[in-house]
């Protein structure tokens, strides 16, 4: 065993052994190459300054002895004290680090064509699919091919404005979500800035869950979104000793493609859906017209007709656009508000500049305004001054050899474009670690831009970004609305903002939580495009699980609705039965008042689709020609004014009836105990009954003026119908399992209306054979009860107008009614 072992390691390190030799004999055989080719003028000129490299190597070991490398690649320029280095890492790569806006400006503006391509990497070999999309791909023709998609169909102004209500819908959410968890009365709650900032950026890209907040997938998208930022440019040891790479020595690579499979699983099965539908036969309607920037990069066309872009062309380049579009803007907003926070007078001073803009309370932010934001767009130029989100910008490779700044720039050479170094430059700023809006307010920026490079937004040059428009409004939004809705604070127990950085990136260190609490009028907070607060529903059942752990249903939405501190919720029951529950006076007549028209219909169960025959009654019927027909009958002829005069005396036999019921149970001279329900419920229905069918009682009636077992029989059965009209029901949730009666309700429900048909259907069946059967007798001339009444309608053509299953139908609605 121990031979094999030692064997084994004598194996490896032959092998690293042979290894070595290889890149030994490779750089003598380049070393003597460059050496007896004719040095041009350019080879004369020296490179930037910079530490002395090893063989092979390079400075690579000094990279793996101080990391994070971005602050020792800093404090070696400080050392140096210079605004170019060059880091030779391995044989031939020369990483050209910059601090000066006016260098900057040289490589991106002056010498753009020669430093427009981009560096091959592990990391974003794989991200790219083999770079087949745009701002990581190297310079060439799909480069070219892939820009024009962006700039033409993507990210030009008329895509932007199409998709304007999207983002505004997001922008509505971001309140939504940030007010279910602040305090809509009390004082406020902690809320964590930095979910809601990247939750918010992503979910202008995708969708969201219904309370506003990202569900279980959302948040492993952001995460693995994040991990691939992360590992871009990364320094990674195996992109400068190439021969290496298949090792992964640094396991960037393995981490890499576990987030990419995360992000591949939630974005494959959308994307191949849209394809088939868009490509694969005859497109829906609303696969016609694009609906979303994956139906436009779908639908797009070549000169021939067919598709531009494949299928993994399309999966890389939204890929990206999320890489893109989710960093930036987060950073800079929490970085923002942590620094206002400790010093008020800011968000205070940004927050009356947001109203004055808007105008009013009972408006919301939106994007049309942003120009006019000039201190609020100074604090994210700021923000984005002073605390990049990247140490260094994403790299351009030299295409040929240059001279820069007095120096030589080796073609294939990786040029960094340090966002920290620029934008803490001391030659450019006053103070430059102060953050201070005010020094950007004399320029009357309009947006994010920063075309000098003194620190880095957008870029510049051909591989300057082209969503600088999108990205400024996206993030003035964020911050904006934030700002607008809501009163930010330092949470109690901390006297400032924690402002330190992390230990290898330039994020902070600890995500944002800071006091919110809501500054506008409450119906802002759920406009239209948002759903009210309530639980995160399951995939296809919704909340049903919740809803039988937590019986009786009514009191849990109530619990719920205090929990939530909301006077309307909503609460998916199935796979699409929002349950919306109210609580407030204000809002039920906003639904009963003022959207009356909207909300005038009824939902369709299996109990109330026994009860209404089918629908075909007044109050439990769904609103259409039939409920309009029914209720005519109603208005007119049942229970207008002249008919429920007519009846009193029938009400009044009631009366007295109780009465004399109440007296015979009690006392007649000292008092006594009287079950009041059993008294109360009778009388209700034995009116019902006398207007209807002209008596008390439907078998032999008791002497005390009490029911008899028919008439007890006959209410709770009515009772039974009412407690299940409409009972949460799982089976009116998921419509598909109602055959099986889950719950029992609709056996219970069949039970109750056949004691109720065995005593109606026998009074109704012989007074419509009296009317309509025969010479009706003396008394059937004229109605006697609301049932002639019904049975008597008559329409145009003189014919009944009212079947014998909607006079049924009807009369057992007004007893439970």
């Amino acid at each position: 065993m121990e031979g094999s072992s030692h064997e084994a390691s004598l194996l490896v390190m032959i092998f690293f052994m042979s290894l070595l030799v290889i890149f030994v004999i490779k750089y003598l055989f380049l070393k003597i190459v460059d050496e007896i080719k004719p040095h041009s003028s350019k080879a004369l000129v020296p490179l930037p300054p910079g530490p002395s490299p090893w063989p092979i190597l390079g400075c690579i070991p000094e990279m793996l002895r101080n990391r994070p490398t971005y602050k020792w690649i800093h404090t070696l320029m400080k050392e140096l004290d210079t605004d170019i280095a060059c880091i030779r890492l391995g044989t031939s790569t020369h990483v050209i680090s910059v601090t000066s806006p006016e260098i900057a400006r040289e490589f991106l503006k002056k010498h753009d064509n020669v430093f427009a391509s981009r560096p091959l990497t592990g990391a974003t070999r794989l991200i790219t699919h083999g770079y087949i999309e745009t701002v990581l791909a190297p310079w060439g023709d799909h480069w070219k091919k892939m820009r024009r998609v962006l700039v033409s169909n993507v990210l030009n102004h008329s895509t932007l404005t199409w998709l304007l209500p999207k983002r505004t819908e997001e922008a509505d959410n971001l309140f939504h979500f940030v007010y279910n968890h602040s305090s809509a009365k009390g004082e406020g709650e902690v809320v964590n800035v930095r979910i809601v900032a990247q939750q918010c950026r992503a979910t202008i890209l995708r969708r969201r869950r219904e309370d506003g907040g990202p569900g279980r997938e959302e948040e492993e998208h952001v995460e693995a979104v994040f991990v691939m930022l992360s590992h871009i440019y990364a320094f990674s040891v195996l992109d400068y000793l190439p021969l290496l790479r298949w090792l992964d020595l640094d396991g960037h690579q393995r981490i890499v493609r576990k987030a990419i499979k995360v992000v591949n699983k939630l974005h494959d099965p959308i994307i191949k859906d849209k394809i088939r539908e868009w490509r694969k036969g005859e497109p829906s309607i609303s696969r016609k017209t694009s609906n979303d920037l994956l139906d436009v990069l779908i639908s797009l066309k070549d000169s021939d007709g067919t598709p531009l872009l494949s299928e993994d062309e399309i999966r890389a380049q939204i890929m990206e656009l999320f890489l893109a579009a989710i960093d930036n803007s987060y950073n800079a907003v929490e970085w923002a508000l942590s620094e206002m926070l400790n010093q008020p007078e800011m968000l205070k001073k940004a927050t009356k500049e947001i109203d004055r803009v808007v105008g009013n309370k009972t408006t919301l932010l939106q994007e049309s305004n942003i120009p006019q934001l000039l201190y609020l767009i100074a604090c994210i130029r700021e923000a984005l001054r002073l605390h990049p989100v990247a140490p260094f910008n994403v790299p351009h490779v030299s295409t040929s050899d240059c001279i820069v700044a007095g120096y030589f720039i080796p073609k294939g050479s990786n040029v960094l474009l340090s966002r920290l170094g620029l934008g803490r430059n001391p030659v450019v700023w006053d103070q430059p670690l102060r953050f201070n809006p005010d020094r950007h307010l004399h320029e009357k920026q309009r947006d994010l831009s920063e075309i000098d490079l003194r620190f880095i937004s957008f870029t510049a040059g051909r591989r300057g970004c082209i969503g600088g428009e999108l990205g400024t409004n996206m993030t003035v939004m964020l911050l904006g609305r934030l700002l607008q809705g809501f009163t930010w604070t330092i949470p109690e127990g901390m006297e400032s903002i924690d402002l330190n950085t992390e230990e290898s990136s330039m994020f902070k260190a600890k995500p944002l939580y800071a006091n919110a609490k809501p500054r506008l009028n409450h119906s802002l907070y759920f406009s239209s495009a948002l759903l009210p607060p309530g639980p995160s529903p399951w995939p296809i059942l919704g909340c049903i699980p919740e809803m039988l752990r937590n019986r009786p249903t009514y009191k849990w939405i109530n619990t719920l609705m205090k929990e939530l501190d909301t006077d309307i919720a909503c609460i998916r029951l199935g796979t699409s039965t929002h349950v919306i529950s109210v609580t407030s006076p204000e809002i039920a007549r906003e639904f009963l008042k003022k959207h009356d028209k909207v909300f005038a219909s009824r939902p369709l169960t299996g109990v109330t689709h026994l009860i209404s025959h089918d629908y075909i009654t007044t109050v439990i019927a769904p609103c259409g020609g039939h409920w309009k027909k029914m209720r005519r009958v109603l208005v007119s002829n049942i229970l207008n004014s002249s008919t429920v005069a007519w009846l009193l005396e029938k009400r009044t036999q009631e009366a007295n009836n109780l009465v004399r019921f109440v007296y015979n149970h009690s006392s007649a001279k000292g008092g006594g105990v009287v079950n009041i329900r059993t008294g109360g419920q009778p009388y209700a229905v034995g009116i019902m009954r006398k207007m209807f069918f002209s008596k008390r009682y439907f078998g032999k009636g008791r002497d005390d003026g009490g029911p008899g077992k028919e008439e007890e029989e006959h209410v709770k059965a009515l009772f039974a119908l009412l407690s299940y009209s409409f009972a949460f029901s799982v089976s009116d949730y998921l419509p598909w399992l109602r055959w099986l009666d889950l719950d029992g309700h609709q056996r219970i429900v069949c039970k109750a209306m056949k004691v109720i048909n065995k005593l109606h259907d026998p009074i109704i069946n012989e007074r419509i054979r009296e009317w309509r059967e025969g010479e009706p007798s003396i008394s059937r001339r004229t109605p006697n009860d609301l049932l002639d009444v019904l049975i008597s309608l008559k329409d145009s053509d003189e014919s009944p107008l009212l079947s014998r299953d909607e006079i049924r139908a009807q009369i057992m609605e007004l007893f439970l009614a």
